[in-house]
């Protein structure tokens, strides 16, 4: 972007932000935020390089009547949005002209309503601009979504370009302009972050800094409006747009991080170059410096892998299931694996100017990574517990009692795994999340009237057998992990965990094998 149209955006966003001061509404920095958000989201979901295809090679073929389905759910959020920062009078405003337009003005003055409507002169005439053209859009997203049949990629790429042309030419509500910040709603309002920049002496690099800080809170804040425990399956899918949007922000951001925050930083040999008011750079501000960059070299290589995590096969399922299971579970470990990627990110940054800042201090919900490993250990071990007492349980019982265990055994699978979904399964590697996915929806799906069945029973305790062995070398692999080396599981919270979790009267006395130490 040119310094004359940064200037312009610029000038824009400082008319729209003294026009929101305005306006005497609850929340109203939040519902631009989220408004802005989704503007942005809709864009980048129409690329296909954002969104979770595993069939990218046969797009033509493909039916995106799914994906067309979250565009109109997040078009009607985003009318709400709008008539939100509308008053009253700007509502009936709108309508009378809309009435005018369509109802009583011969074509010379509609032309000339068109034409001051196009002009947008002030923040509110931009989103009147705004609420109409995306209200028409709706009406043909819901009339294309009200015919039965596959939804092909031309006519989905059409609404996506619709709705491009619609934020591209809205003067105020074009989130598109570039990747900038508004006073409105990007502040980084944590006391110690707050400190940590302002005693970097070094304007430079503070401004610097501040910006990675942002674009990492701003990734964390789009997170925010997303709620993995949400019995709704329509919302649930709609999550894939923000994770669309947080995966091509972050994406954008990786070029920065390795290569933009050190431009013109540091002279031929390796120093920090002084800024204007500086004479001469300390060396721990040098040394600073160099351990910033380091880290932020190590920060794109790992966001890299991390951002692969939520590629194609889970999510671009996700978007087929119409079950709540399947996509709590897809929706809850890719929200988890990325806010706490985020939290652990700034945290780590902020070290290297505070070796004593703590995560707790700044996200008063933060888990250390060593901590959360542990606890998936222990979750894991636990796991292995349930499944062998309720294995020698089986080898204990005559075969006519045999189907009311495996039930009492069924019922205390799905209830671990419901614990396990919510608080757990987000911070296992993706590709062993499939394997716990699969064998999750068998153990959901079954019923235990149908253990009755030998055939069935049997086949349920061959597939548990088969989960157990996965399971032992899951385990085995994450004690190899770097963060637990030293650190031993605690052996009073897996037997806890396990006593909560069999069923009511049950001991593991004389049966269960405890395998925590």
């Amino acid at each position: 972007m040119s310094d004359e149209t940064q200037q312009s955006a610029d000038q824009l966003r400082r008319e729209r932000e003294a026009w929101l001061a305005t306006l005497i509404i609850e929340r109203k920095e939040e519902v631009l935020f989220e408004l802005d958000m989704l503007l942005r989201g809709l864009d980048r979901f129409f690329n296909l390089d954002n969104l979770f295809l595993s069939d990218r090679e046969q797009i033509l073929s493909r039916n995106f009547r799914e994906e067309l389905e979250i565009v109109s759910e997040l078009l009607r959020r985003l009318l709400a949005l709008a008539q939100l920062l509308l008053d009253e009078a700007d509502k009936s405003a709108f309508h009378f002209q809309k009435y005018v337009e369509t109802h009583v003005a011969d074509d010379l003055v509609r032309d000339a309503l068109a034409s001051r409507s196009f002009s947008q002169e002030s923040p509110r005439e931009s989103l009147f601009f705004l609420f109409d053209s995306l209200g028409h859009t709706q009406t043909i997203a819901e009339a294309l979504l009200a015919r039965p049949g596959a939804m092909p990629y031309p006519v989905f790429n059409a609404i996506g370009t619709i709705i491009r042309r619609s934020i591209a030419l809205n003067r105020y509500f074009n989130p598109l302009q570039s990747f900038s910040f508004s006073a409105a709603y990007d502040r980084v309002s944590n006391p110690a972050i707050t400190r940590i920049v302002l005693r970097v002496e070094h304007s430079i690099l503070r401004r610097r800094l501040s910006f990675i800080f942002l674009s990492f809170f701003r990734l964390l804040r789009y997170l925010q409006f997303v709620n993995p425990r949400s019995r709704d399956v329509g919302y649930l899918k709609s999550c894939v747009l923000i994770f669309s949007l947080v995966r091509s922000d972050a994406r954008a951001l990786l070029p920065y991080l390795e290569h933009g925050f050190k431009d013109r930083l540091f002279d031929f040999e390796g120093n920090l170059e002084p800024d204007e008011r500086m004479e001469i750079v300390t060396a721990e501000l040098n040394d600073q410096a160099h351990r910033l960059s380091a880290e932020l070299d190590h920060l794109t290589y790992q966001m890299t892998m991390e951002l692969k995590k939520i590629s194609a096969e889970e999510l671009s399922h996700a978007l087929q299931a119409n079950r709540v299971f399947q996509l709590r579970a897809v929706v809850e470990s890719t929200h988890g694996l990325l806010f706490h990627f985020f939290q652990q990110a700034i945290v780590t940054l902020a070290r290297v100017f505070d070796a004593e800042a703590s995560g707790k201090d700044i996200f008063p919900n933060f888990e250390p990574p060593a901590q959360r490993s542990r606890r998936l250990l222990e979750d894991l071990l636990a796991l292995l517990d349930l499944i062998r007492h309720f294995e020698d349980r089986l080898n204990d019982t005559d075969r006519q009692d045999r189907a009311a265990v495996a039930g009492s055994y069924l019922m205390s699978l799905r209830k671990f795994f419901d614990y396990f979904r919510n608080e757990s399964l987000y911070l296992l590697r993706f590709q062993d999340i499939r394997e716990f996915g699969e064998f999750f929806r068998h153990v959901h799906d079954l019923s235990v009237a149908a253990l009755q069945k030998p055939d069935l029973r049997d086949d349920f305790l061959a597939r548990t057998k088969s989960f157990q062995i996965f399971l032992g070398a899951t385990t085995t692999q994450l004690r190899q992990r770097e963060d637990l080396q030293g650190i031993d599981p605690s052996n009073t919270r897996v037997e806890n965990l396990l006593k909560s979790f069999l069923p009511k009267g049950t001991t593991n006395e004389g049966g269960g094998q405890w395998q925590a130490g």
